[in-house]
């Protein structure tokens, strides 16, 4: 929040809950269903502690009143082997780490997580929509300078970047992994970042996530 000039937001990176084929749950409430079931036995896997996949998965605890043990990976691409055998059962992430998965029907999407159905998955619905009104997980791709970077340099390479994002090429490369361009001035972001620190400063304190 201080030791960045926030620049422009440029994409926003949807999340979707997923759960390996075998799994036999189809929707968010039969995955609370058999999680209430059997306490502590379903897991969920994250790229590790403090990442946006560990606290939104932990979100969804609190919303859901379920108890699941995390797993931590070191990236998504080290979760997606337990994930597909079925070792871990539920897994919040990045729509581009998931979405060849999910075509190829070895994974099933349960929920976006992200404000909105997300493109690429017109048919599955929101958390918000099916379950929590008001959830929302995911990230953002954006470019930031150091603090106190003068402010007319800020404001030039945010127009810069806005030319680029305005681009078809760029939208067309964004929607092919599945990311949403967005495009801010720098206030917006700086405002963006302000509030996402301190939403997930509360799930981070009410989980008693400590630094690792």
């Amino acid at each position: 929040v201080t030791e960045f000039a926030p620049i422009n937001l440029v994409a926003n990176v949807p999340f979707v809950m997923v759960v390996p084929a075998g799994l036999p749950v189809r929707t968010v409430k039969e995955f609370i269903d058999l999680a209430k079931t059997a306490p502590n036995k379903l897991s969920y896997g994250s790229v590790g502690v403090g990442t946006p996949q560990h606290l939104g998965s932990e979100l969804f605890k609190m919303h859901a009143g379920v108890d699941l043990i995390h797993v931590p990976f070191r990236g998504a691409t080290a979760v997606l082997p337990d994930l597909l055998t079925g070792r871990i059962d539920m897994f919040i992430g990045a729509i581009n780490s998931v979405l060849p998965l999910i075509q190829e029907g070895k994974l099933r999407a349960i929920a976006a997580t992200s404000s909105k159905r997300i493109a690429s998955l017109p048919d599955v619905p929101t958390l918000a929509e099916v379950a929590f009104p008001g959830f929302e997980v995911g990230s953002a791709a954006g470019l930031v300078a150091p603090a106190g970077t003068p402010t007319d340099i800020v404001e030039m390479l945010n127009r810069e970047i806005a030319n680029v994002i305005a681009t078809p090429g760029f939208h067309q490369r964004m929607a092919a992994v599945g990311l949403d361009v967005v495009g801010t001035t720098p206030a917006a972001y700086a405002k963006f970042i302000a509030d996402d620190y301190a939403k997930w400063g509360k799930v981070v304190a009410a989980a008693g996530i400590k630094p690792e």
